[in-house]
């Protein structure tokens, strides 16, 4: 039956072509210095998108995914495609985090944090995954080391470090091995 062919070769080509699309991305964003275009920006709707739009991929590896948005974030100068970018780098990692053997229920938060005390606001993408191992927690933003073994590219964490300090802020991480990994993005926020 050809559709039943077509049907079983599809889930394979469409990983390729998300890692080929994901691979241009990430090499177009890392190769082009470039000045960020901020604009006044709803971070929180940000995350409501990339929720949306990982929403099925979600369903699909059995991930419960959960947005937990402060209610009080105000619009920041942020160059949204940019941020976007880095943090479908961060919910890929997350969602990519939890191998074959994770038997715990799999989950990924997406949540900002206004720290108005501080001027900063945080950005964080969290999992129950396996965690970094160890050996590599050290060297996760050089290029072309992977968490992934041979399924990734090595980029998406330079990339992400990369757009994050083009908005003058910094990325963080905590892991712990059979744990999880939290993610967070500090941003400079200025009420001018």
């Amino acid at each position: 039956n050809n559709m039943e062919d077509v049907k079983t070769g599809w889930k394979p080509f469409k990983v390729s072509l998300d890692l080929l699309a994901d691979l241009t991305f990430n090499m177009l964003d890392f190769s082009t210095e470039k000045k960020p275009q901020l604009v006044l920006t709803d971070v929180n709707q940000i995350m409501k998108e990339l929720a949306n739009l990982m929403k099925q991929q979600a369903e699909e590896s059995d991930i419960e995914l959960r947005l937990d948005l402060d209610t009080s974030m105000p619009m920041i100068k942020v160059d949204p495609s940019g941020i976007r970018r880095a943090l479908i780098n961060l919910v890929s990692n997350a969602f990519e985090a939890f191998s074959s053997r994770t038997k715990k229920r799999k989950r990924v938060r997406l949540i900002t944090r206004f720290k108005p005390d501080k001027g900063i606001v945080l950005l964080s993408v969290e999992d129950n995954g396996d965690g970094i191992p160890q050996e590599i927690a050290s060297k996760i933003f050089d290029l072309f080391v992977s968490t992934k073994g041979n399924k990734g590219t090595g980029l998406g964490l330079v990339v992400t470090k990369k757009i994050v300090e083009e908005h003058r802020g910094k990325i963080l991480y905590k892991t712990k091995e059979g744990q999880g990994t939290r993610f967070t993005v500090i941003l400079p926020y200025s009420s001018k």
